[in-house]
């Protein structure tokens, strides 16, 4: 059983929306699923939190696994005694590595001192791209598919990806998820000025989709047509329709034209 575990930028999105008390909970979760000891007590935003960590990490301990299968195979296969052919091909290896440090130390010696090396971009992409997949070879492979993307204010896209919309789905059932995050990329391409930054990003998805939550909640009074109005003991007969200037006239001893009569 191993006694560490990954920690992944990624799960800043998730960790930002609780609060300081609801992070060490779950740091706490995360520790004692490492370990194998029981689950503490958690909400519900830190349970959501703490499930998609517990999905990758569980993918990382198979990998783990597996590594630990196949050297464990290799190591095996190591150990058993060299055959007369290979100590012949090893032996003809050594002869050409020395072989070629020679030549190596020969050429060192025939250059000159001003000896120039050009350096391609191509080369340097190459190296670039060497190195990240040298540091995280399954990076590509786990990274979810964008289900939109958003424009910051420096010109690139945040991508939400397919985890991330699973969650708003689930934080704000009442909300039309897809078309709110359409309405914001619609907003951010119109209002250059006002777009957000990327740590700022999250922050703004979350604002609107809890608005809209709340909105659809408590639906607003004003939409409601006459006919959708409740009736009630004071208010349940037809208004009739009267002449008030001519009911005037007749109260101040007039006629309909308003003369007082004698």
């Amino acid at each position: 059983m191993k006694n560490s575990f990954l920690i992944y930028t990624d799960y800043l999105e998730h960790i930002e929306l609780l609060t300081m008390e609801q992070r060490g909970v779950l740091l706490t979760a995360i520790m004692y699923y490492s370990t194998g000891i029981d689950l503490p007590e958690m909400d519900g935003m830190t349970k959501m939190a703490f499930s998609f960590i517990k999905s990758q990490m569980d993918r990382d301990t198979t990998r783990y696994e597996k590594t630990v299968e196949a050297r464990s195979q290799a190591g095996r296969k190591g150990g058993r005694p060299k055959s007369e052919k290979a100590n012949a091909f090893s032996e003809k290896q050594e002869k050409a590595k020395k072989a070629n440090a020679f030549s190596e130390k020969q050429m060192k010696a025939k250059k000159p001192d001003n000896d120039n090396v050009t350096v391609t971009d191509n080369d340097n992409e190459k190296e670039k791209d060497n190195g990240i997949n040298a540091v995280c070879p399954e990076a590509n492979k786990f990274s979810p598919a964008p289900v939109i993307e958003i424009v910051l204010n420096d010109g690139s896209n945040y991508q939400v990806s397919e985890t991330d919309y699973a969650y708003y789905m689930q934080l704000y059932p009442a909300v039309d998820i897809m078309s709110e995050l359409r309405k914001m990329a619609g907003w951010c391409y119109s209002n250059a000025k006002n777009r957000k930054t990327r740590r700022g990003i999250q922050r703004f998805i979350n604002s609107w989709l809890s608005r809209e939550q709340d909105r659809c909640k408590s639906p607003v009074a004003e939409n409601k047509s006459p006919e959708q109005t409740k009736t009630n003991k004071f208010n349940n007969f037809q208004q009739r329709n009267y002449d008030f200037s001519s009911l005037e006239a007749k109260l101040l001893g007039g006629d309909n034209s308003g003369r007082k009569t004698e």
